[in-house]
């Protein structure tokens, strides 16, 4: 076993992070800016769809445009009076001295040594555990914008002071994420993981409309919940239940009985997503999405929640955007091979009254296995369950 300091270190971690192709898990207390950041990870973590979680600590004022990079990716978790510093990647382990900061690896007398086999996976356990809801906490929406607004640039950077530079860091890879809407779509994969866990829990108890994706059953699941037995709707405003797991699913089952019952004299709600669903991938698909036209894009707005509810939205839609910029919107969000955060944050750069919601109902309805329906019914029905995802 060898131990890795200075150059070595920064070039080692680069490296194994230029590699991955499952997992990127890191644990450190101080978070550096993200010019620094970026130059320590690479980019492939960004570009590649793998699992991410970041633990931190909240006290230590870690850098919030770095974090609001790893949001747009993954999970940020905080543990008060975090020390240690973990990089995991795949099954590979650097158990360093170093933060994720360019001070420490540039500027700090650091050391770290790789770890692989069964100490590698006796760290991957401490992780997990680490993150586990009895210990660590998700860092919710609020502060992450709190920190995203307060501290950038290079914050964050451990109060280094003037430390005299010992190395270099490895060679920027240019930059990514972060552009000017992402701050919307911060919470997004964290809304998805909350979604696939009370999916799955509600499929476990019963499927009452077979041929249709489980997603959209449990949509119309939370949206009975909201609008037709309103047990969660005021969860649309207030904070969110506590419940651990056994009495979550106890809910579940509870409530998924009465939906089912009213869903036996109510078939169209178990048809209208599918439906709708066919017709935007027939209007959006790869070979059709070019001669996209105004009459097109209205029958795609109408299925929406965000546009339904007021008639006017959709040809003042139409009004404001011109159908060449919403085909080449539409077409950059569906099939560019861009990260996701990028290409939702690019469209709502690019159309006129189509952010958060019309841009993620759009994904579900498009691809309802990868992307679950969102919107104001679904996010106080989590609430309603105990999730602590914003309520819009």
């Amino acid at each position: 076993m060898s131990v890795l300091s200075g150059k070595g270190l920064s070039d080692e971690l680069r490296k194994t992070c230029e590699g991955v192709k499952r997992r990127l898990w890191i644990a450190s207390p101080y978070i550096g800016g993200w010019t620094s950041v970026r130059r320590v990870l690479g980019r492939e973590w960004w570009n590649r769809q793998i699992d991410i979680k970041l633990l931190t600590d909240e006290s230590t004022n870690p850098n919030g445009d770095t974090l609001r990079r790893f949001a747009q990716k993954g999970l940020i978790y905080h543990l008060l009076g975090l020390h240690a510093k973990l990089y995991i990647v795949d099954d590979t382990v650097l158990l360093t001295s170093a933060n994720l900061t360019g001070t420490a690896f540039s500027c700090r007398y650091e050391v770290g040594t790789v770890l692989t086999g069964p100490e590698a996976e006796s760290s991957v356990k401490l992780f997990e555990s680490w993150v586990s809801p009895k210990k660590a906490s998700s860092f919710n929406f609020a502060t992450l914008d709190h920190l995203s607004r307060r501290n950038r640039g290079e914050a964050g950077e451990d109060s280094a002071g003037q430390l005299p530079q010992l190395t270099t860091l490895p060679p920027g890879p240019g930059d990514f994420g972060g552009g000017k809407w992402s701050s919307l779509f911060l919470d997004y994969e964290g809304f998805r993981g909350f979604y696939g866990t009370l999916a799955a829990e509600y499929a476990a108890v019963q499927r009452i409309w077979p041929n249709v994706p489980t997603n959209f059953e449990v949509d119309g699941f939370l949206d009975y919940l909201s609008r037709v037995n309103g047990a969660s709707k005021p969860y649309s405003e207030e904070d969110p239940r506590k419940l651990d797991q056994a009495q979550r699913r106890s809910e579940i089952r509870r409530l998924a009985k009465q939906f089912k019952r009213w869903a036996e004299s109510n078939e169209e709600d178990g048809l209208w997503r599918f439906e709708h669903s066919q017709l935007v991938q027939d209007v959006l698909s790869r070979q059709k999405i070019s001669s996209l036209d105004a009459p097109g894009i209205g029958k795609v707005l109408m299925g929406l929640n965000c546009m339904s509810n007021d008639p006017r939205r959709p040809s003042m839609f139409l009004k404001r955007n011109s159908a060449q910029t919403v085909r080449e919107a539409r077409t950059a969000l569906l099939y560019s091979t861009k990260p996701l955060p990028d290409r939702m944050s690019d469209c709502a750069e690019s159309l006129l009254q189509f952010k958060k919601s019309g841009i993620q109902e759009l994904l579900g309805f498009h691809d309802p296995v990868a992307y679950p329906l969102r919107n104001k019914p679904v996010n106080a029905g989590l609430r309603f369950f105990g999730f602590d995802t914003p309520a819009e």
